[in-house]
């Protein structure tokens, strides 16, 4: 008579020319299906958080992003010691052969430097993320206008530049925001006059 085994599970002997191989086990109808029930959430869960996570998306992330923009400054009128704000006049370029589509970052900023102090204004972004939108063909140009205070204006010859952030929305990371390039104007002096 053959007495019904205690355990679970029952190993069994493997043939003398399969014995270099790990053993087989025996189960019990039933028995390892909460196992593979297991197995199955976890390897779901895994895939899933793969699936939603935007990493690959900063991975896709190019160098060459917002290179073949281009940015100018204008003044509405001539700077004099005491002016507390400026007319701005902004032009972003494509210059390059491809359509560039990106966004306006949160940052951005204008430099007054005169006499080693820049009396002029900028915004950061720790965070940075898509602002607006911006699509531009290749030779386009978009113009726009800010009204940017001053501080501390003297006179004298000063140095002008001014920046924006673009956002490229193909890498961004809802924890760490979204790769952004600074795109400058080129240095221009120019003469804060007298009252």
């Amino acid at each position: 008579m053959n007495a019904r085994p205690d355990t679970p599970i029952q190993r069994t002997r493997a043939p003398r020319s399969a014995r270099t191989r790990s053993p087989r086990t025996r189960r019990r109808s039933g028995a390892g299906s909460s196992g593979k029930w297991l197995g199955g959430l976890v390897l779901g869960t895994i895939v899933a958080v793969g699936c939603t996570s935007t990493s690959p998306a900063v991975a896709r992330q190019t160098s060459s992003f917002g290179s073949s923009l281009s940015l100018a400054l204008s003044l509405g009128h001539p700077l004099v010691v005491g002016d507390k704000s400026m007319a701005v006049e902004f032009a972003l370029t494509n210059d390059g052969s491809e359509v560039f589509d990106g966004c306006f970052g949160q940052a951005w900023g204008v430099s007054v430097i005169v006499g080693g102090q820049d009396a002029g204004r900028f915004v950061r972004a720790d965070y940075p993320k898509c602002d607006e939108r911006v699509r531009l063909l290749p030779r386009q140009t978009i113009v726009w206008s800010k009204n940017v205070s001053l501080h501390d204006l003297r006179s004298g010859p000063a140095k002008l530049t001014g920046w924006v952030r673009v956002v490229d929305p193909a890498a961004c990371d809802p924890r760490r925001g979204c790769r952004d390039v600074s795109v400058a104007s080129r240095v221009q002096t120019i003469t804060i006059g007298e009252r």
